[in-house]
């Protein structure tokens, strides 16, 4: 039990420290870069643009999604994060600890996006990768709680398997 507990507040740290870092890219850095693009060169000098800083309040869920239907959004992302809290804690209480590090990404991301979304109505995205495949890929633009929320799914999917 107490190895659940040391996790859960592993999960708040780093909720927190998602958290804070959404605020300070958000007020101080990145007003600064909006607008910035970062350019490689590739070996026929060409060049592409591989990352673009701008502004977007996203009211919906990625993409938009359920934009509009904010109690809906609230509700169903409020279960999602009970659900993978469970989750994590009867993976920690079955000992199989390497996936937990992937759930608690999840967690600190999804809580700071939900945060971020209650507070003011929309999540600040601010990363496009315009170059990335497909047709609706580049357009998404991203923030670093769904960077969390990524490497999280990342890590549960890759540590899953060496758990069951």
């Amino acid at each position: 039990m107490i190895a659940g507990i040391s996790i859960f507040g592993t999960v708040a740290a780093l909720t927190a420290l998602v958290c804070g870092l959404e605020w300070y890219l958000g007020r101080y850095v990145l007003k600064d870069l909006f607008g910035k693009r970062l350019h490689l060169r590739g070996k026929n000098g060409k060049t592409t643009e591989i990352l673009r800083f701008e502004h977007l309040e996203n009211p919906g869920a990625a993409g938009g999604l359920l934009q509009g239907r904010e109690k809906l959004l609230d509700r169903l992302t409020l279960a999602c994060l009970v659900l993978l809290a469970m989750e994590m804690m009867y993976r920690v209480l079955v000992r199989k600890h390497k996936v937990t590090m992937g759930y608690g990404m999840l967690l600190a991301g999804g809580i700071s996006n939900f945060l971020q979304r209650r507070k003011k109505g929309t999540v600040t995205d601010y990363i496009r990768f315009p170059s990335l495949p497909g047709l609706w890929l580049p357009r998404l633009v991203f923030n670093l709680a769904d960077f969390f929320v990524f490497l999280g799914c990342i890590l549960v999917l890759f540590f899953k398997k060496d758990t069951e």
